[in-house]
């Protein structure tokens, strides 16, 4: 059976839904039980005669638009057991099993799609924090190496400076060595170092030659 033949057995019988009822008060036995539709215009779907001294047959609704003219099985004949009420009471066992399975297959595949939906959730806010701690990462980098080229950059300038530096000294070296050379033999070193001293000072301001002394 599958879930078309159902649909079709329900919509060829009776509608329902169904419920049992019976003449008399609730609590007695009933006289009369019958099964009877619960959507109006409440239909008798079947319910039982006397049989002889002691047996009793189902009667049907053979008439769609008959309230409660309901037929005996010992009339209808054999065909009785192709009227819809009594096929789908018939199939009513197999039709919620089928019912059931559908469902049980349906709640299987909810929480299959759940879990998947759950990982996917997890990893896309994985992924986020992946990209975050990156982007972290990255401007991180991004700074230290502003730093580092930054000092680079003052690196550079005082590499120039000390070249400049360098070269005024060498100037003022090989001036002085000029000096040095043209005083007499016999002078007093005494002088020769006044002399150099003097030659400095009148080239070079106090910080130069502080500076210079610090690089030494």
């Amino acid at each position: 059976m599958t879930l078309e033949q159902v649909r079709a057995l329900l919509a060829a019988a009776t509608p329902g839904p169904w419920a049992w009822r019976g003449e008399g008060k609730a609590s007695e036995m009933p006289k009369h039980p019958y099964l009877r539709s619960e959507v109006a215009p409440r239909y008798i779907v079947m319910d039982f005669v006397r049989q002889g001294m002691q047996g009793a047959q189902v009667r049907f609704r053979t008439k769609p638009s008959a309230h409660s003219i309901l037929q005996p099985v010992s009339e209808i004949g054999h065909t009785w057991r192709e009227h819809p009420d009594a096929q789908l009471i018939a199939a009513a066992p197999e039709a919620l099993q089928l019912l059931l399975d559908a469902l049980e297959a349906a709640e299987q595949r909810e929480t299959a799609l759940t879990e998947a939906l759950e990982q996917a959730k997890w990893e896309s806010q994985h992924h986020l924090q992946l990209s975050k701690d990156h982007e972290k990462a990255a401007a991180t980098y991004y700074a230290d190496w502003e730093g580092m080229c930054t000092e680079r950059n003052y690196a550079r300038q005082d590499q120039a400076a000390a070249e400049a530096l360098v070269e005024t000294l060498t100037q003022a070296l090989e001036r002085a060595k000029a000096a040095f050379f043209g005083i007499s033999q016999s002078e007093d070193l005494d002088f020769i170092h006044g002399h150099v001293e003097h030659h400095l000072a009148t080239t070079f301001s106090r910080a130069a030659l502080a500076s210079v002394q610090e690089q030494v």
